[in-house]
């Protein structure tokens, strides 16, 4: 029995499903089992895969005085419930996946001499992986960058990249997407099958944006802006008639989104959703969207051009650092998001434009690629694997 801890958004969950699929393929009758959190996402995201899981009590860190007493009451019951779990099930080993609902698990089986480890893909650590790095044996790194914000534990680390959904890595196998022998011609020509596949068309280039699992206005919002106010040309780049836009919107702005694509006479598809984000990645020309380590896993793995707008309100900005480093490896760009609708969407339609043309999208492609860490989540088993022998 291994046990994962860990939830509260897809960027946590998918990582940590990526390393129980891996290990289910070394150990075919290992036992998983999944400590989330009570968030409906963990529930949505974790049901249909049919791996075990129980949802912890525990909240994120409070951000106001008044919010101290529940942190302190669901993080003493979380503590209680993974005691009780860890007592029963004597597990091999525990895997944190990062962020608040990893560290009861950690904490307890630290304490039961059980073999920790966590996940940290994002470029610096969080508040939460900052506290729980003391009751980890090792620390999963998706970059080398990292190294230095571990100090004192930084022997406890191990560059592995960030673990991700095998679906993803098998769509871009499949599209030669790590095969430095494949065509141009061969390429398109997989892009085209993935288009078909999702109902779109396949003679147009693909404009992805992604408000994220939960949504996300700003990255809604400036899009719709950007693109309602970039008419048919932008100065010399291509028109964006040439080009068809998929937007995943989170469930709370598809309505109003959908509407404004309509009323801008903007050919649009708007989902809430999807579980098809193997074929979206591997059909897109061109991605808008956050910069969560997980999702930008995936889109070296796919290969994929992107722009991205960190998410602003993290005191530590930790996306933005994130965004760095595929930024600096001249696979993606950054327009800053402002929190100003109209500011944002007057920089992305610069952005976007000078993206749009086909050199430029061609040396942001290869440049992710060389990013991709596609064994990642077999990497992690193994290390997994080798503590407990």
């Amino acid at each position: 029995m291994y046990i994962l801890a860990g939830g509260g958004s897809g960027g946590h969950l998918y990582p940590g499903l990526a390393v129980a699929e891996a290990l289910r393929e070394i150990e075919p009758e290992v036992g998983i089992l999944f400590l989330c959190t009570e968030r409906g996402i963990d529930e949505r995201i974790l049901a249909e895969t049919g791996f075990s899981f129980i949802p912890q009590p525990i909240v994120p860190l409070p951000r106001k005085v008044g919010q101290v007493w529940n942190f302190y009451s669901c993080w003493r019951d979380s503590i209680g419930l993974c005691k009780g779990i860890l007592q029963k099930e004597h597990p091999r080993a525990v895997l944190g996946l990062g962020g608040f609902a990893s560290g009861p698990a950690l904490k307890v089986a630290s304490k039961m001499a059980i073999p920790t480890a966590m996940l940290n893909p994002d470029a610096a650590p969080g508040i939460a992986n900052r506290y729980a790095r003391r009751h980890a044996r090792k620390i999963f790194l998706q970059w080398e960058t990292s190294r230095q914000y571990f100090d004192k534990d930084e022997s406890k680390c191990v560059v592995t990249g960030c673990p991700i959904r095998k679906s993803i890595i098998e769509k871009a196998e499949e599209s030669s997407q790590f095969s430095v022998l494949s065509s141009q011609k061969e390429v398109k020509s997989e892009k085209r099958g993935a288009k078909r596949e999702l109902g779109l068309a396949e003679d147009k280039k693909l404009l992805v944006a992604m408000g994220g699992s939960q949504g996300g206005r700003n990255v809604n919002r400036a899009v719709v802006t950007c693109l309602k106010g970039m008419g048919e040309r932008v100065g010399h780049r291509p028109t964006l008639q040439e080009w068809q836009v998929l937007h995943l919107t989170g469930k709370e702005d598809m309505k109003q989104v959908t509407r404004e694509y309509e009323q801008a006479g903007i050919a649009a598809e708007v989902w809430a959703y999807t579980e098809q984000m193997d074929k979206v990645l591997a059909a897109a020309e061109l991605v808008i969207g956050r910069a969560g380590a997980s999702i930008l896993a995936e889109l070296t793995a796919a290969g994929a051009p992107s722009i991205l707008l960190p998410y602003p309100y993290h005191k530590d900005q930790h996306q933005l650092r994130n965004a760095e480093v595929l930024a600096e490896a001249g696979a993606a760009k950054i327009v800053t998001d402002t929190c100003d609708e109209e500011k944002t969407a007057k920089a992305l339609a610069t952005v976007l434009g000078d993206s749009m043309i086909e050199e430029q999208l061609q040396k942001m492609a290869d440049s992710a690629q060389r990013l991709a860490q596609p064994e990642a989540a077999r990497r992690v088993a193994e290390e997994l694997i080798g503590m407990v022998e």
